[in-house]
């Protein structure tokens, strides 16, 4: 369980490299490479044989295609959004999530479904009129911070159909590969004319985001999660949204008002509603 914990502590670390990352000059796109590329190298070993262990692997290739396209409208909503509204829109995933169980799965939300996306919705209300009322918001900044929980929703679909014969860091190799072909062209599309990091804070960022956002937490999820259980697991996405809020909010140098605490508040308290109705996880 404490591994599990530990790692939804680093994916919430995000916000907080990222800002510093783009304080010393890095953009979305590297940021989001720098993350996803270290693990893909590390695990791409595993990469062949899940390839041919039937059709598992591929379709996690896909999947995790479409996770880089949601990690990509994350970091690019948290450059363009103040943290707080980029943060919790991303974590309103699990409206999306039971949108996706009703229209591909054909099944009724229940009654914790429809209370988890109603306080989603809360937590969007609450947060946008806190955000809003004290400076105007990016039209570009909000489309790209409905798509991030929209394309995880997604992943999470896949995900929970799971693939038992494929073990945990075999998917995950698949998963950042996938990333990795749809960032890499994004990249180089990208108006970036400086790939390298500007001063310590630049290069620190760089050093977070590959290790204690992605190749360490992803080892203690593969370590952790079949032990803890995937109710458990699930139930972690609320610890890491408060980490996001809290760490994010110190690297941006503004504290969240009472208005985006309660936002946050509606929106854990979704994300453990979800989770339990799904009674699966999604390693990022």
């Amino acid at each position: 369980m404490l591994a599990v914990l530990a790692s939804a502590v680093g994916y919430g670390s995000i916000p907080y490299f990222a800002l510093a990352g783009y304080a010393g000059n890095l953009t979305p796109e590297i940021a989001v490479v720098a993350r996803y590329g270290f693990p893909a190298l590390l695990l791409g070993w595993l990469l062949p044989r899940a390839l041919k262990t039937g059709t598992g692997g591929k379709q996690f290739l896909l999947t995790g295609a479409l996770m880089g396209l949601g990690a990509w409208s994350f970091f690019k909503a948290l450059s363009l959004l103040p943290v707080t509204l980029a943060v919790l829109l991303f974590f309103s995933y699990p409206l999306f999530s039971l949108v996706a169980r009703k229209l591909f799965d054909k099944k009724d939300i229940g009654k914790s479904g429809a209370m988890s996306a109603a306080l989603v919705l809360l937590g969007i209300g609450l947060v946008w009129s806190g955000t809003s009322a004290t400076q105007p918001l990016s039209l570009q900044g909000l489309a790209y911070g409905f798509l991030g929980p929209a394309s995880y929703a997604l992943v999470l679909h896949k995900m929970n159909q799971g693939a038992d014969y494929l073990a945990p860091l075999q998917v995950a190799a698949c998963l950042f590969t996938g990333t990795m072909l749809v960032m890499l062209p994004l990249l180089l599309l990208s108006s970036a004319t400086q790939v390298m990091p500007e001063g310590l804070n630049g290069w620190g960022a760089l050093l977070g985001l590959m290790l204690l956002t992605g190749i360490i937490p992803q080892m203690l999820m593969a370590y952790g999660a079949p032990i803890a259980g995937r109710v458990m697991s699930a139930s972690a996405g609320g610890l890491e949204c408060v980490t996001a809020l809290i760490l994010g909010s110190l690297a941006a140098a503004r504290w969240p008002s009472l208005l985006e605490w309660g936002a946050m508040a509606a929106i854990v308290a979704a994300l453990l509603l979800v989770s339990r109705l799904d009674k699966s996880y999604l390693d990022h």
